[in-house]
């Protein structure tokens, strides 16, 4: 195995990590046990759940979306599966499994409306993978290590400074 493949297993090994405590755990340790309360499933798309004081929360599922394109850029860097669209299903799979995650340990409501739009971030990020691969050829894979490395880092150094202000 190539040493930037390597490397790229290592940054979605981080990326996973860090999505399931973004997502699931809401960038925190949250209690899980019978003491807490399932919230609703929200069936309804775009509905109740994204508004705000009778206002849509845009920045939540554009966050959201964001979230998960790097999921679409791994998956289609790695090749796995083999095809697009089963890359596109892999990427609503985890989405349901967080959601199913926050439901059965009470630690979050499960919304339709997010597995949409991280579903919607897998999609572009396996499309962006299609269109850099064009761009950049060989060197596509080393490029996109590189990238998501620095902004991993980025994300931590960023989070450590608002955990350390507060």
């Amino acid at each position: 195995m190539k040493k930037t493949r390597v490397f790229t297993w290592i940054l979605f090994a981080a990326y996973l990590v860090v999505l399931v405590w973004v997502i699931v755990f809401k960038f925190g340790l949250v209690t899980i046990g019978p003491d807490r309360a399932c919230l609703p499933i929200n069936f309804v798309p775009f509905g109740a759940s994204v508004l705000t004081n009778g206002r849509a929360d845009v920045s939540e599922i554009i966050a959201n979306v964001i979230a998960f394109v790097p999921l679409g850029l791994f998956l289609s860097m790695l090749e796995l599966p083999k095809k697009p669209w089963a890359r596109i299903l892999a990427g609503l799979a985890v989405s349901l499994v967080f959601e199913a995650a926050e439901y059965a340990l009470a630690i979050g409501s499960a919304d339709i409306t997010d597995v949409i739009t991280n579903t919607l971030g897998t999609l572009i990020g396996v499309g962006a993978c299609w269109a850099f691969k064009k761009l950049f050829k060989k060197r596509a894979e080393l490029i996109a290590d590189i990238v998501f490395a620095v902004l991993l880092v980025l994300f931590l150094a960023a989070y450590t400074v608002l955990f350390l202000a507060n």
